[in-house]
């Protein structure tokens, strides 16, 4: 029978504690945060740490859905809200002060492997197309653009802002209305004929090819001269005294030093270890 009761207070602030700790270490040292520094930081005792989340991957996990929720509840908030272009341009500011406050981009490809990430990720991106749509039919953005552009372009205003580390925390702001702006039918600029699809934003992009490399100078031609191929070399011969009949197996030294003891007595010598003189007459 299962336990239907509702978790205790007490439990529900660990788990917070815990998530709040892990998202902090995480951003503080990525994948290496160790689950025993999460829970110095959380202030419980490791565990604790493994009663709620039984991995290291369940913790990810849990992380990623709590960030994705947050996300999902926003915009199911704004999706109905009497502005279509501030409800999506109020979503986006969201979303980069998630990110600005801690970067756990990378713990989104961490999990990738869970089917409830997956699913929950999958209910946020429906969210963008709602939300996008909607201020697309009222005029508020181009009519070229998609919700596949605008989840792309999400991360996008804390990417630039971070090549300036010295410049103010709230610089993603500025970028955040420079792209808005873009997305505005007023001025626009014909893109070209390429559209994405709903399913390229969940593509991993392709590895980058090698440069070819630089053509020589005469001057350094000749320094690596190219290879040139030799004839294979002849099959070397065993020597003749390595060579034993198949099967044959070498006597040891007790062996040998007895055979040669019983052919000096019958040539009538006397055998004295390694050397054989005839018997006096």
């Amino acid at each position: 029978m299962t336990d239907t009761r509702p978790p205790r207070a007490d439990a529900v602030r660990n788990r917070a504690a815990l998530l709040a700790a892990a998202a902090d270490e995480f951003a503080e040292r990525g994948m290496d945060a160790s689950v025993a520094d999460i829970a110095r930081r959380a202030g419980v005792g490791k565990g604790t740490v493994f009663r709620h989340f039984p991995t290291k991957d369940d913790l990810i996990a849990a992380i990623v859905l709590d960030r994705v929720g947050e996300l999902t509840a926003a915009g199911d908030r704004l999706r109905d809200a009497a502005d279509p272009g501030g409800a999506l341009l109020e979503f986006l500011t969201i979303a980069a002060q998630q990110r600005q406050q801690r970067d756990l981009s990378f713990l989104h490809v961490a999990g990738d492997t869970n089917a409830a990430v997956a699913e929950a990720r999958e209910q946020m991106y429906r969210t963008v197309h709602d939300l996008v749509d909607r201020a697309r039919t009222h005029g508020a953005l181009r009519t070229d653009v998609t919700g596949t552009d605008v989840i792309l372009l999400m991360c996008a205003p804390n990417y630039v802002a971070s090549y300036a580390p010295g410049a103010s925390p709230d610089l993603w702001r500025r970028y955040l209305g420079i792209l808005f702006d873009g997305l505005r039918p007023q001025g626009r600029t014909r893109f070209p004929s390429h559209r994405l699809r709903p399913s390229d934003h969940r593509r991993r992009p392709p590895r980058l090819a090698r440069p070819p490399r630089r053509a020589r100078s005469p001057r350094t031609a000749h320094r690596r001269r190219p290879r040139t191929a030799h004839p294979p070399r002849p099959a070397r011969r065993p020597h003749p005294r390595a060579v034993r009949p198949r099967g044959s197996v070498r006597p040891s030294w007790t062996v040998r030093a007895r055979t040669a003891h019983r052919a000096a007595l019958d040539a009538g010598g006397v055998h004295h270890g390694r050397c054989r003189r005839a018997r006096p007459p």
